[in-house]
């Protein structure tokens, strides 16, 4: 036999000798599933307490199911109020709530019916009406206007109509302002742009500069001008007056003739 062999059989030999230690340990240590009563100081079979605790629990049972139908009972003639009209059951206050939400909401069949609110006393609880089978206790709900300024709340459709309408006039306005935003840009564009009119301002400001200089160059030769035309004028009406003489000077010359 090989080393490797004999290595291989210590090992088995090992293994055997767990097994067995482990088998005898479960043997001696077995639990008893029997619903025998134990002799000797042996303790009892498991199904020897299960049996006991079921038969608890069978007793809680009975107990819990008769509490249960006592709540149940309890319960529906909760819901059902009492007679004839039942307005003290659950289902009339359901009602109940149901209709002050709606009023919140729409403001009632005409949509400006006044809205109540809980009243709360010191302690913020909500005070009970006993005249309406103890539901909360409504007084008229108002704004938390200071120095007797407090208004009347009105319904949840009518803020949100007037929220739509001012929504839709904000719209309006922002599309009336970006309207005029555009036209100032085209008027600063003309005011300003390279044809625009402060340039051509301006071109025209030079204009008339370079005009008065021309006028002043032009000047002197006009005050010549018109001298000149004075003098002409002069000389033509001496021409004249002798042209005038010559022709009485012909004429008599002419009658000294004949």
């Amino acid at each position: 036999m090989t080393f490797l062999g004999k290595i291989l059989v210590m090992i088995n030999l090992v293994l055997s000798l767990l097994m067995m230690t482990w088998g005898l340990n479960l043997f001696a240590h077995r639990i008893d599933w029997s619903d025998q009563k134990g002799k000797d100081g042996a303790p009892d079979g498991e199904l020897v307490a299960r049996r006991e605790k079921a038969k608890e629990m069978n007793l809680a049972i009975a107990g819990a199911e008769a509490r249960w139908r006592d709540a149940r009972a309890n319960i529906l003639a909760l819901e059902e109020g009492t007679g004839p009209e039942f307005k003290d059951g659950r289902v009339a206050t359901r009602a109940w709530y149901e209709k002050e939400l709606q009023l919140l909401v729409n403001g009632g069949p005409a949509g400006n019916q006044p809205l109540r609110a809980i009243v709360f006393d010191d302690k913020q609880r909500a005070t009970l009406d006993v005249n309406n089978f103890n539901r909360p206790k409504m007084a008229a709900a108002t704004d938390r206007g200071t120095g007797g300024a407090a208004k009347p709340l009105r319904a949840l459709a009518s803020y949100n109509k007037e929220e739509t309408d001012l929504l839709a006039q904000l719209t309006k306005e922002q599309m009336r302002l970006e309207d005029s935003i555009k036209e100032d840009i085209r008027l600063t564009d003309l005011l300003v742009g390279p044809k625009a009119l402060q340039q051509r301002i301006i071109d025209e400001r030079v204009k008339q500069e370079n005009l008065l200089k021309e006028h002043d160059l032009v000047k002197p030769a006009l005050i010549n001008t018109y001298v000149d035309s004075e003098l002409l004028l002069k000389r033509k009406r001496v021409l004249e007056a002798r042209l005038a003489e010559l022709k009485k000077a012909r004429e008599a010359a002419i009658a000294s003739r004949q």
